[in-house]
């Protein structure tokens, strides 16, 4: 899946929630779960970094920034590690490292899964 079409989704299910990409203000802690929870072929916004500082600094560094939207492509049989596509690459992570990557999950639009823009998430 092109890095376009996923910025298309993300932005189209977020339409009227532009705050999201402001650092979550108004956001509940129930919304935000690690990204090392979510199913494979999920869309998601990356909100915050926690952890460590040298793990934060490192995960930062890679370009996981709140407000990143993301998918997650694929995941090993354990989980680790986890394969997530954002800003037009892919980029693996073990699961320390997702667990510090604080996401909310977004649905690409309502669809049940027929539309011609939808690419699995159903």
């Amino acid at each position: 899946m092109g890095a376009t079409l996923l910025f298309f989704l993300v932005k189209n299910s977020l339409m009227n929630q532009t705050k999201i990409f402001r650092g979550g203000e108004n956001m509940s802690e129930s919304e935000l779960l690690p990204l090392s929870e979510l199913p494979a072929v999920s869309l998601a916004i990356v909100m915050r970094i926690e952890g460590h500082p040298e793990l934060k600094k490192k995960v930062l560094e890679m370009g996981l920034v709140p407000g990143t939207p993301l998918v997650v492509q694929r995941k090993a049989p354990l989980n680790d590690p986890i394969s997530v596509a954002f800003r037009g690459y892919e980029l693996s992570l073990r699961i320390y490292e997702a667990e510090t990557v604080m996401v909310k999950k977004v649905s690409c639009g309502g669809c049940n899964g027929e539309c011609s823009k939808c690419w699995g998430c159903h």
